[in-house]
């Protein structure tokens, strides 16, 4: 019984790698028999020359999702790891995720997007900090409620008819049985572009994603391009509705996917004090999710639909939502005239100092 190594698909991968500046590759170890192989992949990896150091193993299904931490001798150390789960008894093989190893296009429409803060236990403000006294950046969501978001963003993700996978540029690819425990881990590395996604195994675009940041921060993307954009953002809403007693704010706003341009992105002034998301919010968007410290400080909302939908959770929404989310064309977001300027310079006076600004952010810093 032997492990056949493709050498031709993981010579390209290494290729694809190296172009991206990374010194492993990630491999696909099948085994005949077994549908969770990843134990005795990790058991044959130890036995390998220094292995416990240069290989990482997860526990994927349908195969092994395997990472070589150096690639200089891949051609070496690939043969070794086969030769060994040969020795075993095993048949099967070694070569490449299906994931495409390449970022995602970036998306030329824009979608309504759903941004979810989550509550944080310890709260930011109550650190650790770093030199500059700013909040070190860590997941900090409790375990129920990471539970209770990652069960949702699995389901909601898999799309059927699509194949989904977890993390950055290294992906691994994950099903909805096995991604919980796969994403888990994942959380409390160093966020950074780490997300949930699905994509027509064939390749092309993303059809949804879900992305994590530090601070319990989460984007939901729906890319379905036929559906009517004012539709597919009060569908997204539900998203801050379902979450709502978990969450110390929440929006939904136009973004482009896979590219740094956006309708309204979180400012930067919002993202480095997230010691202040429950009682300030980063602009006036057509969906908010907000508390009652953030109701505290608005101006004048009644010319929005404002609705208790969990306690000390508030639902506040424009009356027109095509006014904020269809635009005629796209280019009109990405030019920022759309929503209409005027319309969003209103919205900025009805919530007045609710609005996070630098003075604010200056004057409350977190005391380390």
């Amino acid at each position: 019984m032997t492990v056949d190594v493709d050498e031709a698909r993981i010579r390209e991968r290494v290729a694809q790698r190296r172009q991206q500046r990374r010194d492993g590759v990630d491999l696909w170890v099948e085994l005949d028999g077994l549908d969770q192989p990843a134990g005795v992949v990790r058991a044959a990896a130890d036995q390998t020359d220094d292995g416990a150091r240069r290989w990482e193993v997860r526990p994927t299904t349908g195969g092994a999702w395997t990472w070589l931490f150096d690639v200089a001798d891949w051609n070496q150390r690939v043969p070794e790891l086969a030769a060994v789960l040969s020795d075993m008894g095993h048949a099967g093989s070694i070569s490449v995720p299906w994931v495409d190893p390449w970022f995602h296009r970036g998306s030329d429409v824009p979608f309504p997007t759903a941004y979810l803060t989550h509550r944080v236990d310890p709260p930011a403000d109550e650190g650790p900090f770093n030199a500059h006294g700013v909040p070190e950046p860590r997941w900090g969501v409790p375990e129920p409620a990471t539970e209770r978001l990652l069960t949702h963003a699995v389901a909601w993700a898999l799309v059927p008819g699509t194949g989904a996978h977890v993390g950055d540029v290294v992906r691994t690819p994950v099903q909805e049985h096995d991604a919980v425990p796969l994403i888990s881990p994942l959380l409390a590395r160093r966020l950074s572009n780490l997300a949930l996604a699905s994509t027509p195994r064939a390749g092309g675009e993303l059809r949804r994603s879900v992305g994590f940041s530090p601070f319990g921060q989460t984007w939901w993307i729906d890319l379905d391009r036929d559906a009517d954009p004012t539709a597919l953002a009060e569908h997204t809403q539900r998203l801050l509705l379902d979450h709502a007693p978990d969450l110390q704010f929440g929006a939904v706003h136009l973004t482009y996917p896979g590219t740094d341009e956006s309708e309204a992105t979180t400012t930067s002034v919002w993202r480095r004090h997230p010691h202040l998301w429950s009682a300030y919010v980063p602009d006036a968007f057509g969906v908010q999710l907000v508390t009652g410290h953030h109701l505290a400080r608005a101006h004048d909302l009644s010319r929005w639909r404002v609705t208790e939908v969990a306690e000390d959770r508030w639902l506040v929404a424009a009356h027109d939502l095509a006014a904020w989310f269809r635009p005629l064309e796209p280019s009109a977001v990405r030019s920022r005239q759309f929503p209409d300027p005027a319309l969003r310079a209103r919205a900025r006076e009805d919530f007045g100092v609710m609005i996070l600004t630098r003075g604010t952010a200056a004057a409350r810093r977190p005391q380390p």
